[in-house]
């Protein structure tokens, strides 16, 4: 089962480096797909050479902030998988967790 992760960022530059880096530690057997969708932020170059770093699949940048529902929508709209978990950007994935999701899901 595919899963897609949409982070919403708004200049929290830090905190996506952080989140992007626990998903990709944690995240060996099961690889998921990652969106990032960017609010309106003021550092969008830091933004986008974070999301080259940690090889995020898409990135879709809001020249304003739309609000934290709609960007999340986008977000969603854009990811491909059969399960999407959506994060805040200053959240830490922890081994097993995106596993443990899964099983969840196919299984309750």
């Amino acid at each position: 089962m595919p899963v897609s992760i949409v982070i919403l960022n708004y200049n929290s530059e830090t905190f996506l480096e952080r989140c992007l880096k626990s998903i990709r530690q944690c995240c060996t057997r099961r690889v998921p797909e990652i969106v990032v969708v960017d609010n309106g932020s003021m550092q969008v170059r830091t933004m986008r050479r974070i999301c080259a770093q940690f090889g995020v699949d898409r990135v879709v940048e809001n020249t304003t902030n739309i609000g934290v529902a709609a960007a999340r929508n986008q977000g969603v709209r854009r990811s491909g998988g059969d399960l999407i978990c959506t994060l805040d950007v200053d959240t830490i994935v922890t081994a097993g967790a995106l596993d443990e999701l899964a099983r969840v899901a196919h299984d309750p």
